[in-house]
């Protein structure tokens, strides 16, 4: 293998209680679970960390003496118990009791990805919400930023996988409605083709942001093609 021109891709997706890493109410929200897909190597993962609900208590009453986010309990949670409870089992997912376990867990997985590949470029959904928590957090258990690599001996990467969708296709704020609604039905059509069937567990929304990234840059590779070929000519 040829190092200098090997890349690989992680994707990255997380589940929380809510928007709140610190809130001055309390502790804050709680980051419980994370999964992981990489490209090229197949391999893909998920963790999850005990959250600690007693049986007798249900997931409502747990989310008020926790002082987590009540609205997204019941914009969201709410309607996923199952989710939930899937997520606690030890028969579905690994289950850690900390952050610092979880964190422990996936500097595992970068580094070994890390060892293989020169360049790794981390993959999110969107960077206002998950990479924020898991930069946080993984600073939190005593590693260094996002920014580099395991190993501290260089940069790593992060994309934005719907920010590079929208500039592939040539979209903005800006861009006038007509061109949006003129395109809008492939972007819908590709945004759906890689949606999880089983939404909401991390494993499988991290392999579904994989799969929209490279869906994606299949495009822009065939445009840059094009491109090249219309300056030949």
């Amino acid at each position: 293998m040829n190092k200098k021109e090997e890349i690989a891709y992680i994707a990255f997706d997380i589940e929380t209680t809510g928007q709140y890493i610190v809130s001055p109410d309390g502790d804050g929200d709680c980051m419980f679970a994370i999964g992981w897909a990489i490209h090229p190597t197949g391999e893909s993962g998920q963790v999850a960390i005990n959250m600690k609900k007693p049986k007798d208590v249900s997931w409502e009453k747990w989310w008020e003496e926790n002082n987590w986010e009540m609205l997204c309990w019941e914009e969201f949670w709410c309607k996923h118990e199952k989710k939930l409870d899937w997520m606690q089992d030890p028969k579905n997912i690994t289950i850690v009791e900390s952050n610092q376990e979880m964190m422990d867990h996936v500097v595992k997985v970068i580094k070994r990805v890390e060892a293989k590949y020169k360049k790794v470029i981390h993959l999110f959904n969107t960077i206002c919400f998950d990479s924020v928590w898991i930069e946080i957090k993984m600073m939190e258990a005593g590693y260094n930023s996002m920014l580099y690599r395991r190993s501290g001996d260089g940069r790593a990467w992060g994309r934005e996988v719907g920010s590079y969708l929208m500039g592939v296709y040539n979209l903005s704020p800006e861009t006038p409605s007509k061109t949006v609604s003129s395109k809008k039905r492939k972007l819908e059509a590709l945004i759906e083709g890689w949606s999880p069937k089983d939404a909401h567990y991390p494993k499988s929304d991290a392999e579904g942001i994989l799969g929209l990234f490279l869906e994606t840059k299949k495009v822009s590779l065939s445009r840059e093609l094009k491109r090249n070929k219309n300056k030949n000519k």
